[in-house]
């Protein structure tokens, strides 16, 4: 997801240091042993649980909730 939101662009460069979503996939699957065949259900999942987070810090603080619609589109779900 980091690599999506705040990855290379037109306007910026990747950050250097940082990994890039191959790259960090695959050192991950190395250093646990897990394999990364299954990583864009974990991705889409990850999804879900931010924009539940989302739903529930706004409903805490008090705030209206976000549109699910654009929820979903800001985070590719849609």
């Amino acid at each position: 997801m980091s690599e999506m939101k705040h990855g290379a662009i037109a306007d910026r460069p990747h950050l250097e240091g940082m990994g890039t979503r191959e790259e960090t996939i695959a050192l991950w699957g190395e250093l646990t042993g897990i394999p990364t065949d299954n990583i864009a259900w974990y991705e889409q999942f990850m999804a879900l649980k931010i924009a539940c987070l989302s739903v529930s810090m706004a409903r805490i603080h008090g705030s209206p909730p976000p549109d699910l619609s654009a929820l979903a589109r800001r985070l590719g779900l849609d």
